[in-house]
């Protein structure tokens, strides 16, 4: 289970989520259970330096997960692949409004 990057999340009632990842999946699991230890809170420190402090009460649940490179790649890849096939079809009607206003500008020109 170590050496292995992974995710530890806290899900607050309200919706807030807090993600703080890890690069050894035994320190993040340790981390995890001593948020779930705590009495009352416990503080979750990012690399930046900043610090948050939870109130245990307002936590819906800690979860650690995997992180998934593979899966991660591959769903950006799918999210490029959408964006490039959108960005296409953006092209083609903007074409297509490009060729009716020459049309129009014609009709107009003929009408005079």
């Amino acid at each position: 289970m170590a050496n292995s990057k992974c995710m530890l999340s806290v899900v607050m009632n309200s919706g807030v989520v807090y993600q703080v990842s890890f690069d050894d999946q035994k320190v993040a699991k340790k981390a995890k259970d001593d948020w779930i230890s705590a009495v009352e809170t416990f503080n979750i420190t990012y690399t930046d330096g900043s610090i948050i402090n939870v109130n245990k009460k307002f936590v819906e649940s800690i979860n650690l997960t995997p992180i998934n490179r593979s899966h991660i790649s591959t769903s950006i890849e799918r999210v490029l692949k959408e964006l490039s096939n959108e960005h296409i079809e953006q092209m083609r009607i903007n074409s297509i409004g490009s060729k009716l206003q020459d049309i129009v500008y014609a009709i107009d020109r003929s009408a005079r």
